[in-house]
């Protein structure tokens, strides 16, 4: 729920989005979204990029929100949809990642 007490408690939004139309236009709408709440710190998280063409796809979709994180197509996290456990992922990427966001949020961006 994106409502005024979730924006008041955020030092920075993050959207996830996918490299396919429909999933850029609703990161779209909910930047706006977030910006009509107050929320100032706007970005974007693309997920399960096989390619730099995956990535230009967004990029020219998003019109100003910046990508901060890049998450690649992962078969190990597609099976956790489907009832894996984290345990079972072995791609260090990911976990990398993770850290990374851990780190941008620790530094306030």
């Amino acid at each position: 729920h994106l409502g005024r007490r979730t924006a008041e408690a955020c030092d920075f939004f993050l959207v996830v989005v996918e490299p396919s139309a429909k999933s850029v236009g609703t990161a779209v709408k909910i930047a706006e979204l977030a910006r009509g709440l107050g929320i100032k710190e706007i970005y974007a998280a693309a997920n399960k990029i096989r390619s730099e063409e995956d990535i230009n796809f967004i990029n020219k979709g998003l019109r100003e929100l910046k990508i901060i994180a890049r998450v690649p197509f992962s078969e190990e996290i597609l099976a956790l949809d489907k009832g894996g456990s984290v345990s079972q992922i072995r791609d260090k990427r990911i976990f990398r990642l993770v850290d990374e966001l851990t780190a941008l949020k620790n530094t306030g961006g």
